[in-house]
């Protein structure tokens, strides 16, 4: 699932990426979305040329007993690991985020903004990555380094991967940078 590691970049797509580990025990999580197959296109309806301003539906199982929080990175290794989504404080015992967050869940900035930043490839077809982290504490409110606690403290996780290309503009496409 996670065998190699993930690059995310912390502020955008500018300056060198920084890898976020697997998980240490090696506890993999099933993560899936009703949006759309692991390795299949996501639909635009989540991207700047879409309607939702959210990001698509997700679930998960296989959370291990010890697993204090859950964390949320989505994130595009082809455009030097921005970060489109950074979750954090998910209760262990929730199984899937569709629309809305649970209560305790703190969407954190991850490349430029706070929240789901839609998928937007410049050009060509681009892969996102969907990770779920089950972490062995709370991420604090004040960490500076979210990605790097998540990584130091990830006892199982798991991804899925979707695709992206956005289509020709028209007039009554959307767009957004």
């Amino acid at each position: 699932m996670l065998g190699i590691a993930l690059c995310v970049v912390a502020t955008g797509c500018g300056g060198g990426p920084k890898t976020l580990p697997t998980s240490t025990t090696g506890q993999t999580l099933e993560v899936r979305s009703s949006a759309f197959a692991d390795g299949g296109a996501v639909p635009a309806d989540y991207s700047c040329q879409g309607e939702a301003d959210a990001a698509p539906p997700l679930s998960w199982a296989g959370v291990p007993d010890g697993a204090e929080q859950l964390a949320i990175v989505v994130q595009d290794p082809d455009a030097r690991g921005f970060v489109h989504w950074l979750v954090t404080g998910i209760p262990p015992a929730t199984t899937q985020i569709d629309g809305s967050l649970p209560p305790g869940a703190v969407e954190r900035k991850g490349s430029a903004k706070t929240g789901w930043t839609p998928l937007c490839p410049p050009k060509g077809r681009h892969h996102y990555q969907f990770a779920v982290y089950a972490l062995n504490a709370p991420v604090p409110a004040d960490a500076d380094d979210v990605l790097g606690f998540i990584g130091e403290h990830a006892i199982a996780s798991g991804t899925m991967t979707g695709t992206f290309a956005r289509q020709a503009a028209t007039e009554s496409s959307p767009t957004r940078s």
